[in-house]
């Protein structure tokens, strides 16, 4: 009996959604351009070592450009949802929030954790955006 139970939980365990990390993640090269600096903060050991484990792949004669995929092989699933944070708040990169929701996508899909981070995130901005425009129009219309 003892070891039947164990057989389970090891099948059940090794079939389990890993949801600390996505794996093998397609990512366009203008997209990991635009958020390279946000992976070269040494305070942050995961996305550092996401740093690291790209640059061999841009470090070559001719490296990787534009529209082109690269994967990334691993990288937490926290970082990634602040990353798209990082791609939603900031103006600089207007387009690569939608950019970045669709290459993450698929990721989103499989791992219910991510899709909860990210849709916590667009939820703030969401509420963001209307509490500007709501001050906007009291602005505007004279009533504060």
């Amino acid at each position: 009996m003892k070891y039947i139970l164990i057989l389970l939980l090891i099948s059940s365990a090794a079939t389990a959604q890993d949801t600390a990390t996505v794996r093998n993640l397609p990512i366009m090269v203008r997209q990991l351009e635009y958020i390279a600096s946000q992976l070269t903060n040494i305070d942050d050991d995961s996305l550092y070592q996401v740093y690291i484990d790209l640059r061999p792949k841009f470090r070559i004669k001719n490296p990787p450009t534009g529209n082109t995929l690269v994967t990334i092989d691993s990288i937490p699933t926290v970082e990634l949802a602040a990353l798209y944070n990082y791609c939603l708040s900031n103006s600089d990169g207007m387009g690569y929030g939608s950019q970045f929701k669709a290459t993450i996508a698929a990721a989103r899909a499989a791992n219910s954790y991510l899709n909860r981070l990210c849709t916590a995130y667009e939820l703030q901005w969401t509420e963001r955006l209307i509490e500007l425009r709501k001050n906007g129009r009291k602005l505007l219309t004279g009533k504060q």
